[in-house]
């Protein structure tokens, strides 16, 4: 996929407009030159090494900016002007205004094969972060659900939320792996059999619980019950395309699903998540 931002068109739109007001320029310097030979029909002046140098750079930002835009056979077409500005004095007029020509028809014609998509100012946020979009804690104790958090971002800035909700339950699996990890529950094929082992373990006569987990116990009720309303609101209708999200139901689930890991984040150990990785 291609990628750049907004500016690069407006650089490269910058640029050419540089080289057409050089164009111009060298259409002035020839106009003047006929009227003092009075001859129309006179020799096309050449470019002339100060104003191939001057070109010569506007040349080399339009070419840096049509590699962004993905635009090569333009791009192409500039790096050859390019060199001959460099090594060729006896460059007209003539020959400088039909390469630029030629540039400017290639850049129409390549602009048109291109689709362009503009993110929303308040969703650009999820295309692109120099932060963990989840925080770093769970970058850091869920390190194997981050690509499936990242790709929820991307959907959500580009209004794919039913793609965005679909990558946000495996996030959501990820952390239920994890939990049932710390539970001791070994792996199970559905969100129901680590449901029905979480439940089994709060639903334990009294007396047979642990300290800790005697202590923890009201968090587990809460993650349990978390996880059974996701499973039936979200997880369900997903997978089983009975339903679609819209980009604004999509951006509070992912609300919703960030805030579920940041309570669980915390209590989940490295050292066990390091071996539910390999």
């Amino acid at each position: 996929m291609l990628r750049f931002k907004a500016g690069s068109f407006y650089r490269a739109m910058a640029a050419l407009s540089n080289v057409q007001a050089a164009l111009f320029a060298l259409a002035t310097t020839k106009s003047e030159i006929a009227k003092i030979t009075k001859a129309q029909n006179s020799v096309s002046p050449t470019v002339g090494p100060d104003m191939a140098k001057l070109v010569s750079g506007y040349i080399r930002d339009l070419s840096s900016e049509l590699e962004i835009l993905g635009t090569h056979l333009t791009a192409t077409a500039v790096n050859r002007l390019g060199a001959r500005l460099s090594n060729d004095d006896s460059l007209t007029h003539e020959q400088f205004c039909n390469a630029v020509a030629d540039i400017d028809e290639r850049l129409r014609d390549e602009l048109n094969l291109i689709y362009t998509f503009v993110l929303s100012a308040d969703r650009a946020k999820y295309f692109e972060t120099k932060e963990p979009l989840f925080g770093q804690m769970i970058f850091d104790r869920l390190p194997f659900a981050i690509p499936d958090i990242e790709d929820a971002g991307r959907c959500l800035a580009l209004n794919q939320g039913t793609a965005t909700v679909f990558h946000l339950m495996r996030v959501m699996e990820a952390g239920l792996r994890a939990l049932g990890k710390m539970l001791g529950i070994p792996y199970a094929p559905s969100w129901e059999s680590y449901i029905t082992q979480i439940n089994s373990k709060i639903a334990a006569k009294h007396k047979t619980k642990g300290v800790k987990w005697k202590t923890d116990e009201s968090f587990y009720r809460d993650i349990a019950g978390d996880l059974q309303t996701i499973k039936i609101a979200w997880r369900n209708p997903t997978m089983h395309i009975v339903r679609r999200y819209s980009p604004d139901e999509a951006e509070e689930i992912f609300r919703a699903v960030r805030g579920f890991l940041m309570r669980l984040a915390p209590r989940l150990q490295k050292s066990e998540l390091e071996k539910l990785i390999g």
